[in-house]
């Protein structure tokens, strides 16, 4: 279960950063739904156990906040200095 775990979980959080719109926080919504429920049909992993829902809206809130995290830092705007149109 691990072996898809960690990977999911970095590549959702840094598809932020990577694709920069706000459409990206649509990303862990698909995603962990989909991979906890291969988990509940044993298409990897062995099941889901007792108390998973809590680990399920961990999962989502954290992969959610790292996505807006990334989207805000690439759409900050850059430091180069614009002209002021003053002398």
């Amino acid at each position: 279960m691990e072996v898809v775990f960690y990977p999911l979980l970095v590549i959702v959080a840094l598809s932020g950063a990577l694709i920069g719109r706000w459409w990206a926080l649509l990303i862990p919504l698909v995603a962990w739904p989909t991979y906890f429920l291969g988990v509940a049909y044993e298409w990897w992993g062995y099941g889901l156990g007792d108390g998973w829902q809590f680990g399920f809206l961990l999962v989502m809130a954290i992969s959610l906040a790292a996505v807006a995290i990334g989207v805000g830092i690439r759409r900050m705007p850059r430091g180069h200095a614009r002209p002021s149109g003053n002398p």
